[in-house]
């Protein structure tokens, strides 16, 4: 699935999907010779693109062009949650990987499908999208296993043996719509019938009317209409309980609950395919969770179609408080400004007063006229009991400060405080409010229109404190957006998924968009801690080097002789220069080969490079032939100690590349320029290093920083002196760590 490397594959033509699969992007380039074959489809990797604010990685647009490419990922930026990259363009990282595609015929006459892989994918690996054959066979396995199990079900797994959470399989399967998609995709391999979601009339009206709450039995479908306004209301015994206790809570505990009252309306628009979804929440203070307590299906979203949810909803306040005690307040709403469902609140909050009205006998002897009136200033008293999302309106603002054509991003801050003197509660700007209003006219007429709609009337109640019919008091004890009610759409789209079926949807609804309480349940037993246990061998993560080195390093451990030894480090002094430690405990990586002996002596080096000040370092590079290998390798130290001084996330994978030349490097002087080696053959660092220092004739002094060489004088009787290096060929010394004498002779311990 993830190829590096020289590979080949072949194999029957009919397997060509299970041969060249693999995650990665390729984008044809043309047609050309390969292995001796005329017409190879040579095909070349696309890379990565990867966020340069918080590294997330994602897959390139399969453009031709490289300017297409750049125009497609510009329109995409990063959705990562907390990312304050949201209007960088992504960096796209290229790979020189590439891939070879032919068909031949053997000489049965069947038809071989050959696949090569030529080159090393030096860069993140992108999401994988697809489903490899073998995934596939593991995901027909869970569905096997359990046929009716939902999408829902089978990512989370179940206690049966062989169960296996989707996502363990596949990466790809652990998003909610992928899942459903690839559940469906395996049924039909599998040869099991799909749900039919429209098989008639007849079937769906006795599946909608057969809907029932599974706890009580009782009807989940409580009220429906086919004819105008089409609606169908679905509430169980529960939900109904939750608004009774909501609605009696904001009378017996007004005090420290500030934000908890009232109802929070929105509509849903992607759970089905056809109409929406208008969900009522509530504040439970057992659950201290916001939780549904109205569901309606509508066919449109507009004032006749949102009343029955109104109506309903209200009529159940009513019946929960009975006529004395029933107050405005409890009919209040957090909307947004969707001018469908203000209008349907309005209408039914005059009709609910109307009809207690009504029975009160107070409008026995009022003609028709009058009681029109009477609703007439019902539906303006109706202002009272709503109220707007914050967050709308704060989105709203954010966009226009986008557009920098309305808004100048100099002027950002004063269009921001005069929106902020709109919305502030202090009693003295509320009183400047239609000066500031006045203010935000002249010095932005750009956006004068935009303005003008927010200071309608009744908009500018719901969410200008100084234009609010709403009392203060009741104001403070309602929540001031609806992100209640949109936490539960997203909560239902995860469980269920998204543009459902009205049949499929609904049945879906009363199995994962009702909560249901779990009953009482038995203590669990704390499970053992397992007590860590140091075996001796080092640390295996990252994350454990990083603490070993925060704690001060290893522990003394007892001699043979049976006294502590001194710690290994003890004498050892971390050097002042690299600071992303992720980056310092990163070395080079194996070719898979024989490159362990040159890898361990360049670290060596490196490490004791680390320790020179900069002003050697540099002067030390100036002296030497720019050809020779120590000069080269020296200026690969320097490019790696500037890369470990950086703290940005993303600069490991330009660590990689650069730790990836260097090794290749010294394979290239060892294997062909000095043919120390042959291919695969090991050898000693040190003849290596001994090697490298005198490339390109060094000078004998700069070799004296890495070998001991004594220069030795010769005087003959006369008073001539003459002198050279001894030994000719330089030695280089191990350094005897204070450990080392605790050893028993051995190949472990230096002679």
């Amino acid at each position: 699935m993830w190829p590096s490397g020289n590979l080949e594959r072949d194999g029957p033509e009919e397997n060509r999907d299970s041969i060249k699969f693999n995650h990665y992007l390729w984008k044809s380039n043309g047609r050309h010779k390969h292995r001796g074959w005329e017409g190879v489809d040579v095909r070349k990797c696309l890379g990565v693109n990867r966020c340069p604010q918080c590294g997330k990685t994602t897959r390139p647009a399969s453009y031709s062009s490289k300017a297409a490419r750049y125009a497609r990922n510009a329109d995409r930026p990063c959705d990562s949650p907390g990312c304050r990259g949201k209007n960088v363009v992504p960096v796209e990282i290229l790979c020189t990987a590439k891939s070879f595609h032919w068909v031949t015929i053997d000489k049965s006459g069947t038809r071989i499908f050959h696949w090569d892989h030529e080159g090393r994918h030096d860069h993140d690996r992108p999401p994988p999208k697809a489903l490899s054959p073998t995934e596939k066979a593991q995901l027909d396995e869970q569905v096997l296993r359990n046929p009716n199990a939902t999408a829902h079900q089978l990512r989370t797994g179940t206690l049966a043996p062989g169960s296996t959470p989707l996502h363990e399989i596949s990466p790809v399967l652990a998003g909610p719509d992928a899942a459903r998609y690839q559940l469906v995709q395996s049924k039909r391999r599998s040869g099991f019938a799909t749900v039919a979601t429209t098989t008639g009339i007849i079937r769906d009206t006795k599946t909608l009317s057969s809907l029932s709450d599974k706890d009580s039995g009782a009807p989940f479908l409580v009220a429906s209409s086919i004819n105008s306004p089409t609606h169908m209301i679905f509430q169980t015994p529960w939900m109904r309980d939750c608004l009774n206790e909501a609605v009696h809570e904001w009378e017996t505990e007004p005090l420290g609950t500030d934000g908890r009252h009232g109802l929070v309306t929105d509509a849903n628009e992607s759970y089905f395919n056809d109409g929406h979804l208008v969900t009522t929440c509530a504040f439970n203070s057992v659950l201290l969770a916001w939780v549904p307590v109205l569901y309606t299906w509508i066919l449109r979203q507009d004032a006749n179609h949102y009343r029955p949810h109104f109506q309903y909803l209200f009529k159940g306040i009513v019946d929960c408080l009975g006529q004395t005690q029933f107050d405005k307040k409890y009919l209040l709403n957090v909307m947004d400004f969707s001018q469908g469902q203000r209008r349907a609140h309005a209408d039914e909050y005059a009709e609910t007063v109307l009809g207690i009205m009504r029975n009160q006998g107070r409008l026995y002897q009022l003609d028709q006229t009058a009681v029109d009136a009477q609703r007439t200033a019902l539906i303006s008293e109706a202002e009272a009991a709503q109220l707007g999302c914050v967050i709308h309106f704060e989105r709203s603002v954010k966009r226009l400060c986008q557009t920098h054509a309305l808004v100048d991003p100099s002027d950002e801050p004063q269009f921001r405080a005069l929106l902020q003197a709109l919305r502030s509660k202090d009693p003295d700007e509320m009183k400047d409010f239609d000066h500031n209003a006045s203010n935000l006219r002249k010095d932005f007429p750009e956006v004068a229109s935009w303005i003008d709609w927010w200071l309608q009337p009744a908009i500018a109640s719901m969410i200008f404190p100084a234009r609010s019919s709403v009392p203060e008091d009741t104001r403070n004890q309602v929540p001031a957006t609806s992100n209640a009610v949109e936490h539960q759409h997203s909560l239902l789209n995860h469980a269920v998924g998204k543009k459902n079926d009205l049949i499929s949807g609904a049945n879906s609804l009363g199995i994962d968009g009702v909560h249901r309480p779990r009953g009482p349940q038995d203590p669990k037993r704390a499970r053992p801690r397992k007590e860590y246990e140091n075996d001796g061998r080092a640390p295996d993560t990252i994350a454990r080097i990083i603490k070993a080195d925060a704690l001060g390093g290893m522990t003394s451990t007892p001699s043979p002789s049976g006294e502590p030894t001194k710690d290994i480090r003890s004498d050892w002094k971390e050097p002042d220069l690299p600071v992303n430690k992720k980056l310092n405990l990163m070395s080079y990586r194996w070719n898979g080969h024989n490159s362990c002996f040159w890898d361990t002596a360049n670290e060596l080096i490196f490490r004791s490079f680390c320790r020179w000040p900069p002003q050697e370092q540099v002067s030390f590079i100036k002296k030497l032939n720019k050809e020779s290998f120590l000069s080269i390798l020296l200026t690969h130290f320097t490019r790696r100690l500037k890369a470990m001084r950086k703290i940005d996330k993303t600069e490991q994978a330009n660590y990689e590349r650069e730790l990836s030349t260097g090794q290749t490097t010294t394979e290239d002087y060892l294997l062909r320029r000095w043919k120390l080696i042959t291919p695969g053959q090991y050898s000693d660092p040190f003849e290596y290093i001994s090697e490298a220092i005198r490339d390109y004739d060094t000078l004998p002094e700069l070799q004296g920083q890495f070998t001991v060489r004594e220069l030795v004088m010769r005087k003959c009787a006369n008073g001539h002196t003459t002198s050279d290096y001894y030994p000719e060929v330089p030695h280089v010394e191990f350094t005897h760590q204070p450990y080392h004498r605790s050893l028993p002779p051995g190949r472990d311990r230096p002679q």
